[in-house]
């Protein structure tokens, strides 16, 4: 799984700075952020044999805050987030990001050697968007190809997609999402979404239970 494996030890070269300000380069967030990511894994390694629900922790310090989840979440939705209220907005948010959260807690249980190579920047360095590369050596397979596109948001780079052997997860979802608000309404996806977290915790609790 990617998400699991998407935050790992930085390998490569240094990019060529973006800018002559002193903000972090783009591919020096993405290289901190492993290096941070697989220290607190490390530490906490006790506890998450224990209730690996403690990487959900994890997740929210170091990775979310990586991400620019507003506007994923934006253009998940489309057309869509403009018909949305405020309220819908923001229980889709919500469901949204705890799905994803699922997802990089699954990834991450079976990840423990995985190496990913931060790539040197490719054209202008000057974009307001721009795509990071990765490489990820997965011990016994061959190495996955992992892109970040992040853009610069009040003087940060921040991830809004995360493209897997060029397959985004942004359009994954969106096709995903809009075809069931197109066969059924908006309303009854946040239904679905926040049926499956409730369901998700439920599980956890009784798996951590007997434990």
């Amino acid at each position: 799984m990617a998400a699991g494996t998407a935050f790992g030890h930085e390998g490569g070269h240094p990019a060529t700075p973006v800018s002559t300000n002193t903000m972090p380069r783009p591919a020096a967030v993405i290289g901190q952020a492993s290096r941070d990511f697989i220290a607190a894994l490390k530490r906490h390694e006790v506890k998450i044999k224990r209730d690996p629900r403690e990487v959900q922790h994890l997740v929210h310090e170091y990775i979310l805050p990586r991400f620019d989840l507003k506007f994923t979440t934006r253009l998940v939705l489309g057309r869509y987030w403009k018909t949305a209220t405020p309220p819908q907005r923001k229980a889709f948010a919500r469901a949204f990001i705890n799905h994803l959260i699922d997802v990089y807690e699954k990834g991450i249980v079976g990840y423990r050697k995985d190496r990913v190579q931060v790539l040197p920047l490719q054209g202008s360095r000057t974009r307001q968007f721009i795509s990071v590369g990765t490489l990820v050596h997965i011990p016994g397979h061959d190495s996955v190809a992992v892109d970040y596109a992040m853009h610069r948001v009040e003087g940060r780079w921040k991830i809004f997609d995360v493209k897997v052997m060029g397959i985004s997860f942004v359009l994954t979802y969106r096709n995903e999402y809009q075809s069931e608000i197109r066969r059924t309404s908006l309303a009854a996806l946040i239904k679905h979404l926040q049926k499956a977290e409730l369901s998700r915790r439920v599980s956890a609790g009784a798996a951590s239970s007997h434990g």
